[in-house]
């Protein structure tokens, strides 16, 4: 069974949260991203996952060089993410910070802003300082008069989230953490596709070491079971004058079993690489092995001949 070919192929068919080109720009920026940050995409607490993807976002803008450029270099291999500068619109909906809340609220995953903005938004509902989405510190002390206690707790309530200057008004105080909701629910969405966009590729790294091992194991076998599986594939062969099984290319698959996987592999790395038309292919290296690209039949025809060694 072509288990890799249906993971992929459901990934790239799944449109119920992204369009087919958003999917295209998830791999994209997936490919790009080192050892490391994969393995923190994959099995690190969101809050520290979304830290790590703002820092991205930040070193992959026009203006995002400064003393970070070391760290975000060993993120991302170079000055930034590509696919993030191709498509900002897209990838910056995606933050530690509510996207419907420009400029205001904090981090969407610190307690502590969640606690006090709460708190803010609960003394403000309770004062009636919430009558209009205007209302400030300026409405509520008016309505507050001879009730110095009251001033006091509305002052404290904004001065806790950030004063007059960091607010539109009452209301937002007690919209922030509604909209810090929303942005946890939409980055959750994001995250999910770009773990299962990671989860893809760390399998196929693990098929193409498990290959290794196999045909190292038994490299004979293992041609000759890469030849049965190809066999009924007609425009790989032609028949010889004896009635022989002729080559007529070497495809990747071939050069794979019958050269390369002959010696020990160190630093399998893979990835999908997706066309504009949503074709795909995989591009798969080694420490000793240039970027070799496999087609989903070559896929195929590899996985259902390993699956008998």
């Amino acid at each position: 069974m072509a288990e890799i070919n249906a993971m992929i192929n459901s990934l790239l068919a799944g449109h119920s949260q992204f369009s087919a080109s958003q999917l295209r720009s998830i791999v994209a920026f997936v490919n790009e991203l080192d050892e490391d940050t994969l393995y923190q995409f994959e099995n690190a607490p969101e809050r520290e996952v979304m830290a790590a993807y703002d820092a991205l976002l930040a070193a992959s803008s026009p203006a995002g060089h400064g003393p970070n450029d070391i760290e975000m270099q060993r993120l991302t291999g170079g000055d930034g993410n590509s696919a993030i500068a191709g498509n900002s619109a897209f990838f910056r909906q995606y933050r530690t910070s509510a996207t419907r809340y420009p400029g205001y609220g904090g981090n969407i995953y610190s307690e502590q802003a969640k606690l006090k903005y709460d708190y803010a938004g609960k003394v403000l509902a309770a004062l009636g300082g919430l009558a209009s989405a205007g209302a400030g510190v300026a409405a509520i002390v008016a309505a507050s008069v001879g009730n110095s206690l009251s001033s006091q707790a509305a002052r404290y309530a904004l001065i806790g989230v950030g004063g007059v200057s960091s607010l539109a008004g009452g209301a937002l105080a007690a919209l922030r953490n509604v909209f810090a909701d929303l942005q946890v629910a939409d980055n959750k969405q994001f995250l999910e596709t770009v773990k299962a966009v990671v989860k893809t590729n760390g399998k196929l790294a693990k098929f193409f070491e498990e290959a290794n091992n196999k045909v190292l194991k038994d490299p004979a076998k293992a041609q000759e079971q890469l030849k049965m599986e190809i066999a009924p594939h007609p425009q790989r062969y032609s028949q010889g004058s004896q009635g022989q099984v002729v080559y007529t290319n070497l495809t990747g698959a071939e050069q794979l079993f019958n050269h390369d996987f002959h010696s020990v592999q160190h630093s399998i790395r893979a990835k999908i690489r997706v066309a504009e038309d949503n074709a795909w292919h995989i591009e798969m290296s080694t420490a000793r092995i240039e970027p070799k690209t496999f087609t989903p039949l070559e896929m195929e025809v590899m996985q259902r001949a390993l699956a008998r060694l």
